[in-house]
């Protein structure tokens, strides 16, 4: 979840990030209420900020760390294209 947040990030110009955690489960392949119970995590950390629909990076060094070098493999990835 961490990885396609920031990927979706990257690629927008938007400081919020319009989404729904169906829309999220849906990309994923994910219960819509496990994203919910992620996306709770994600706040009590303090590394997101979610309002219906919208998603809003607190501390995006934190949930890159947690996203893991396979994000930071793709967005250099993405960078290179």
């Amino acid at each position: 979840m961490c990885r396609f947040i920031l990927d979706r990030f990257d690629r927008s110009t938007s400081e919020e990030l319009k989404v729904t955690h169906e829309a999220i489960s849906n990309n994923l392949g994910a219960r819509r209420e496990s994203i919910t119970d992620a996306s709770k995590k994600l706040q009590s950390a303090g590394l997101l900020q979610c309002r219906r629909g919208y998603i809003t990076i607190l501390n995006r060094k934190a949930l890159e760390e947690i996203a893991g070098e396979c994000y930071e493999v793709a967005r250099i990835e993405f960078d290179r294209m």
